[in-house]
């Protein structure tokens, strides 16, 4: 599940986050929960508080994680 959450009035971006559970963000990656929150807590990807306890992240950010290695470097 993604959410869509528009910028902050007054930051000039028209940037739209899309924010998704920590189990889809892991999903994606095929990564553990642990792993995503670890990443988290070392700043790597940003967490984002939804209500009181929901965490989120942001697509964007995970799908940055995700690099293209040069053919014929497997590392």
């Amino acid at each position: 599940m993604t959410k869509q959450v528009n910028p902050a009035p007054g930051t000039g971006g028209n940037y739209s986050r899309r924010l998704a559970r920590i189990s889809a963000a892991a999903e994606q990656l095929d990564v553990s929960e642990r792993t995503i929150q670890r990443w988290i807590a070392e700043g790597r990807i940003t967490g984002y508080r939804v209500g009181g306890k929901l965490l989120r992240v942001d697509l964007e950010q995970i799908d940055a994680l995700a690099r293209p290695i040069q053919t014929g470097h497997i590392a």
